[in-house]
């Protein structure tokens, strides 16, 4: 028998049968639809839908793209009716049975018809988890079903990118949630040193496992949360803004592998740009404020400023853009000239 001719046959036998009672041995249990709207946490959410369910007895059954489907040139398989169907014909090993669509937006919108066919998670022996990869025309996920019927669907929370300047925030009140507590200074550098949201999430999820009960500290995230070349980085620009010069020395070590000190030069400028414009302006919020410069960065640089002083630090910015260009060039001072500028600042300043 076809994939065609298979989803046909369970269609007629699930919907149709008139001997498929709940106490007779033909019936066939109405699913508990779970939707997951586009959004970027999305595939975690999923996980976390499949982890959920194995845990309650259902087992993991098949995948189905819905926008594969629809392209070709039968889409019975990916209509509404279909999955439903597919999903009320048990198996022959599992009881409790567990689906997911993928691209779920493809199936356009829910008949009205096919709302007296699905059931609560309580009562359901079969769980189809739909994934919306995009909003679709009819704006959110949650659009696409008859309003009576919401009541009987679990929708997915949407979360939405928390924009940069309310990330500190937002890992502090994660670390909330997880049952940690995270001090500001390890907050401020998770959030400005990780860009992707998800990404961020996953290592605080580390952490906080690691640290639980003790809090998450400065120090924990910089043993944890970044490679050799990460900490050995972050070591060095820290021990500048710090004005330790034994942290700088000593991280050179590694950083001296890659082939040109520009990555070096380039990130150093980043961290010492908001002192320089601090010296250039009278108002130090606003000259904050006008390079969006992040708590972790920012109290950095002043540290650096109040360190070193202002000729010292404009003079040496005006060296780093010189070193910079040059290393763009034929005449790139390389390691040398990074160096013998790093030597002639930390010995004079």
């Amino acid at each position: 028998m076809g994939s065609n001719e298979y989803f046909a046959f369970v269609f007629v036998f699930a919907f149709v049968s008139p001997l498929a009672t709940r106490h007779s041995p033909l019936y066939l249990d109405m699913p508990h639809l779970c939707v997951i709207p586009a959004g970027i946490a999305q595939r975690r959410q999923l996980a976390e839908y499949i982890s959920s369910y194995s845990q309650r007895g259902y087992s993991y059954a098949s995948r189905v793209d819905a926008k594969a489907g629809a392209s070709s040139s039968d889409v019975r398989e990916v209509s509404w009716s279909s999955v439903l169907a597919a999903s009320r014909s048990g198996g022959l090993f599992a009881e409790k049975q567990l689906f997911v669509i993928e691209s779920a937006e493809s199936l356009g919108e829910f008949p009205e018809e096919l709302e007296q066919y699905l059931d609560s998670a309580a009562k359901a022996d079969s769980v189809v988890v739909c994934v919306y990869a995009a909003e679709g025309k009819g704006g959110g996920a949650a659009k696409v079903f008859p309003q009576s019927a919401l009541s009987k669907i679990e929708f997915a929370a949407k979360e939405e990118a928390v924009p940069p300047w309310k990330r500190k925030d937002w890992v502090i009140r994660l670390s909330k949630e997880l049952g940690v507590s995270i001090s500001y200074e390890a907050a401020a550098l998770l959030a400005e040193s990780i860009d992707e949201q998800e990404e961020l999430r996953g290592e605080l999820v580390k952490l906080a496992d690691y640290s639980r009960p003790r809090q998450i500290s400065l120090e924990l995230v910089r043993q944890l949360s970044f490679d050799e070349g990460g900490s050995s980085m972050l070591k060095f620009l820290d021990g500048f803004s710090q004005g330790k010069a034994e942290d700088v020395i000593s991280s050179l070590k590694y950083l001296k592998q890659d082939a040109s000190p520009l990555p070096m030069i380039t990130a150093l400028s980043n961290r010492l740009r908001p002192a320089l414009y601090i010296t250039l302006y009278k108002d130090e919020q606003a000259a904050l404020a006008a390079l969006g410069v992040r708590d972790y960065a920012a109290r950095m640089a002043k540290q650096a400023l109040k360190i070193y002083g202002k000729p010292a630090i404009q003079k040496f910015m005006l060296e780093l853009t010189r070193l910079s260009y040059m290393e763009k060039t034929n005449y790139a001072e390389g390691w040398v000239g990074f160096e013998t500028a790093l030597c002639l600042f930390l010995c004079y300043s």
